[in-house]
């Protein structure tokens, strides 16, 4: 489907991905979603279709604290690796205000607590 929105996602809850998901849709993205960003091509080093000209996806969001490698960390590499994705968000159960100041340095335009 050409010309649809693209997002993906990148949470370690099952139910708040699905959620996620589903609001997306409902809005006309395409939305892939990922428990880690470990699992998430465009975090590892090999895979750079961020990198291109255009953008691979035109949303991602990403919770705070996950296992492996957190979100914060996440939209860093993003940004480390000149990353096109439009609008980048980190949400989390309880973000502080350093972390909501990292987030926003590090690309996250946007920054929300979880629902």
């Amino acid at each position: 489907m050409e010309g649809k929105l693209k997002a993906v996602i990148v949470e370690d809850d099952e139910m708040m991905r699905g959620w996620l998901k589903a609001c997306l849709e409902t809005f006309g993205y395409s939305v892939e979603t990922y428990e880690s960003p470990v699992a998430c091509p465009i975090f590892t080093e090999d895979v750079e279709k961020c990198c291109s000209e255009n953008s691979c996806y035109d949303l991602l969001i990403t919770d705070y604290k996950m296992d492996h490698v957190d979100g914060l960390e996440f939209l860093r590499r993003q940004k480390s690796k000149n990353c096109r994705i439009r609008k980048m968000a980190l949400m989390s159960g309880a973000l502080e205000g350093d972390v909501l100041s990292e987030a926003r340095k590090a690309k996250g335009r946007y920054a929300k607590e979880d629902p």
